[in-house]
């Protein structure tokens, strides 16, 4: 979407205004608030719009929903109602319910262009479907019997209380809205395998996330592989576009934990133009979520979301400071020119370098048998993906009488590198040091 005159359409830029001016209250509201809000929500990313439905909660997020466009709701079933490779039918439920407050035709709309596999698979581990034109249903249902509005099947609705009534209600909405697409859905949940359902349901939902940058979890590790920081060079030319779907800004929920005063952050503030920011933050939403896929972190899981940009972008301040000699103008330089999954690795591969003189160590020496701070400093740097020791830290400011920090945080800069090798050579003396009599 780009500057316009036309009546009725936001700009762009105007929009960014208000999402900034919104940022210390909620991101639905400020959507709403909207002139045509009607009109700007369908153009919106879908990660934009479900993490500012996720902000709110769902129950309360029913006008963002209503306003949204069956395409954007795909995106959000996908996002939020699978565990793994399994389909969560209370969550889809859920999305469902809300849909339904906005009346036949929304609901109808939505469910016609959702995957045919997901709604038959929702109604099938719900409703025992018999078709009354070649069985005779039992006596007794185990639930509740359901008589569909063309007399073709009688569904045993398996929920009860206002649930049972809730899905009646539901399936009741869309024949009104297609008696075509109702039947195929009856038809479906009645002769379809639940295995194979499932199966396929996840395969398309699998492609979109993968648009996404949420790629399968053995894929997403790569970002987390060594690579030698030497091989990588500025104006190297292997920045990639992200696909034109991927949204160009980071959702607000999330942006709100970048360090803008952070090495990157200064970099990003060297870029020539708006669109080369744009095409940064496109490319940084595509590795945060291979991150979050890396790490086993939901999608939906908006706390975890915002540690997983901060570390991912702790790791890209360390590898643009590496490759720019800790020059901002270079830093900007390298941005456009060396992909950011790239840069990204050179960071992490700065603090696996630690942890391979870790390793080395702990043949060595148990970290229980050293002293404090050297302890908290081998655990660690010995984990899987090392963190920088906060005992390495100095003391708050105004308090020198403080003991030192406790626990771990990312590795931000160069000098947490350099910090972190000068303790483990103090530990490799104490380590080598023959203990007195």
């Amino acid at each position: 979407m780009s500057e316009s005159n036309d009546e009725g359409v936001i700009p762009l830029s105007r929009w960014r205004a208000a999402l900034a001016r919104a940022r210390r209250g909620h991101k639905a509201d400020a959507i709403l608030s909207e002139p045509n809000a009607e009109k700007l929500v369908p153009t919106l990313p879908v990660q934009e719009l479900y993490y500012a439905i996720k902000e709110v909660g769902l129950a309360d997020a029913a006008d963002l929903v209503a306003l949204a466009s069956p395409a954007q709701i795909q995106g959000f079933v996908d996002l939020d109602v699978w565990d793994k490779d399994q389909l969560d039918v209370g969550r889809l439920n859920s999305w469902i319910e809300v849909l339904a407050e906005a009346g036949y035709e929304k609901l109808g709309a939505v469910i016609e262009a959702l995957d045919p596999e997901t709604v038959a698979l929702w109604l099938k581990r719900q409703a025992v479907v018999y078709d009354l034109t070649m069985e005779q249903p039992p006596d007794e249902p185990e639930g509740q019997y359901f008589p569909t509005p063309d007399r073709f099947f009688l569904l045993d609705i398996l929920p009860g209380g206002e649930e049972g009534k809730a899905l009646e209600r539901i399936l009741d909405w869309i024949y009104r809205y297609d008696l075509t697409l109702g039947r195929a859905i009856v038809m479906s949940a009645k002769w379809e395998l639940e295995s194979g359902l499932e199966e396929n349901s996840w395969r398309w939902r699998q492609g979109r996330m993968a648009d996404l940058g949420y790629v399968d979890f053995y894929e997403a590790l790569s970002i987390y592989r060594y690579l030698d920081p030497a091989s990588v060079k500025i104006d190297e030319q292997t920045f990639v576009l992200a696909p034109p779907d991927t949204p160009s800004e980071l959702p607000a929920v999330l942006a709100g934990s970048l360090d803008e005063a952070g090495f990157f952050g200064k970099a990003l503030g060297t870029l020539a133009s708006d669109a080369d920011v744009e095409k940064l933050h496109g490319a940084l939403v595509l590795l945060i979520n291979k991150a979050m896929a890396a790490d086993l972190v939901d999608p939906g899981d908006m706390e975890h979301g915002k540690e997983a940009l901060a570390r991912s972008v702790a790791y890209i301040g360390v590898g643009l400071e590496f490759l720019a000699r800790g020059d901002i103008a270079r830093a900007g330089q390298a941005l456009m020119s060396v992909a950011l999954e790239r840069i990204f690795r050179v960071g992490v591969s700065l603090t696996l370098q630690l942890r391979t003189l870790t390793d080395t160590l702990l043949k060595k020496v148990k970290p229980v048998d050293l002293e404090s701070p050297w302890e908290d400093v081998l655990l660690a740097l010995s984990r899987r993906r090392p963190e920088f020791p906060r005992a390495l830290d100095p003391p708050p400011a105004g308090d020198p009488g403080a003991g030192p920090p406790t626990g771990t945080r990312p590795f931000r800069t160069l000098a947490d590198v350099a910090r972190a090798a000068a303790a483990l050579e103090q530990i490799a003396q104490i380590v080598h040091t023959p203990a007195r009599e």
